[in-house]
């Protein structure tokens, strides 16, 4: 009889939950209740000044959003994973947003404040109510496949439902299947090698699904043309999902801009690099 912790047992539990879900006139009610009216009017000027806080919060109310400091990027909760949003679409909902609130008859003076000079210390509260450092470092061994989110803690697989609580940016886009044996890969790629080789690709190619490199070591494939190196790269590549690989491009890596395209990226690949290639120094000016 295998014994569950608790945290196992909650873990599962939890995606069965079905929380009541809120109207936008409910949230908008509870965002003001905290925040106050939504622009600050005066006898003198009705329209007045927007309230900068009140209209963040209720985008973070009414999205599933993050804001990545070190990339000074927002991320989005999609139905399966988070995706890049950027400054300048949020701008464009927020205004669309108050238009909303004025044609439902209240407050009618908010029109005259969804302009971008309006709207801009709007996005700037947005990052603080919603940063969230590292938000993308998988500590908690998570794998977003086509079905579902697989947790393999302890050693278990268990696939639970997407939830914008489970954060990833990098969807591999193949379903799990328990049942599914590879037979191919088995016998015309790992047959070629021996028993420790064999459990070593299939093992890195784990850590490839998990997008954290916790060995803290590097895959080279060493040997004859025609072996099965290219394949099995091909493979990985396919196996990860295209838009989570990138191309590691040895020649490039002093280049100001080459590391910094890595970010979000599950797995670098270096097809054909030379055996005694040297990193160029990198540009200072």
């Amino acid at each position: 009889m295998s014994i569950q912790t608790s945290q196992e047992i909650r873990l599962r539990q939890a995606p069965k939950r079905h929380p009541i879900k809120k109207t936008p006139a409910q949230i908008f009610e509870e965002v003001r209740n905290e925040y106050g009216e939504p622009h600050f009017p005066t006898e003198r000027n009705p329209v007045g000044s927007l309230n900068e806080p009140f209209w963040a919060a209720l985008y973070r109310s009414e999205h599933h959003i993050l804001f990545e400091p070190h990339e000074n990027n927002f991320y989005e909760f999609g139905g399966n994973i988070y995706r890049a949003v950027t400054a300048h679409v949020i701008l464009d909902r927020i205004s669309n947003r108050i238009r909303e609130v004025v044609r439902s008859g209240s407050y009618p003076f908010l029109k005259h404040l969804t302009g971008i000079r309006h709207l801009n210390g709007v996005i700037h509260h947005l990052k603080g109510q919603v940063q969230k450092e590292e938000a993308f470092e998988n500590k908690d061994g998570l794998i977003h496949v086509a079905n579902g989110v697989l947790d393999v803690k302890n050693g278990g697989i268990n696939l639970l439902p997407f939830s914008p609580h489970l954060v990833s940016r990098n969807l591999v886009p193949i379903e799990y299947n328990p049942k599914a044996i590879c037979e191919r890969f088995k016998s015309e790629l790992l047959g070629l090698l021996d028993e420790d080789d064999r459990v070593l690709l299939q093992k890195f190619l784990g850590l490839f699904l998990l997008g954290q490199n916790v060995i803290q070591k590097m895959l080279i494939l060493h040997g004859l043309g025609e072996t099965g190196k290219s394949t099995f790269s091909e493979v990985a590549r396919k196996l990860i999902g295209i838009t989570n690989c990138a191309e590691l491009r040895t020649n490039l890596l002093g280049e100001r801009f080459e590391i910094g395209s890595y970010i979000g990226k599950n797995l670098l690949i270096g097809a054909d690099v030379p055996s005694n290639f040297s990193i160029p120094e990198a540009h200072t000016d």
